[in-house]
């Protein structure tokens, strides 16, 4: 019963953390939106899509393989010691490759050059939110 419980609360707190999450994601991006010109908003919108793309590839799905691994074994220090290594292992691979990547990116894909900032603004992004 004592299981059960924990698993309902656990459950809900996250819920309840993604909900919060959500909510302040819309007032950041409202506010954004009347802070920003529409030109600068264009580069947003533009560098999103990358900036999605980086971050799936730096978590690799390490987050849920590693919060069912450690759900289904109470002896889980090992198995976050390897997802952490992992995890700084790409990100490593991922943020120095994306760092060289960056004018090519702005030149040829995007053909502006004046994205580059917004892509520079990714590059710290890519740690924080693996970790």
């Amino acid at each position: 019963m004592i299981i059960k419980n924990k698993m309902i609360r656990s459950t809900m707190l996250i819920l309840i953390l993604s909900a919060i999450a959500k909510i302040l994601s819309f007032f950041v991006r409202i506010i954004m939106g009347r802070t920003l010109s529409s030109e600068a908003m264009s580069y947003y919108s533009l560098a999103q899509n990358t900036m999605i793309f980086i971050i799936t590839l730096a978590q690799m799905g390490i987050p849920m393989a590693l919060s069912k691994v450690i759900a289904q074994n109470p002896k889980y220090f090992r198995h976050l010691k390897a997802g952490i290594t992992m995890t700084l292992f790409n990100n490593i691979i991922l943020t120095f490759s994306f760092i060289l990547l960056i004018p090519l990116l702005a030149k040829m894909i995007y053909g502006n050059s004046m994205i580059i900032p917004v892509l520079w603004a990714i590059v710290p992004l890519i740690p924080l939110v693996s970790f």
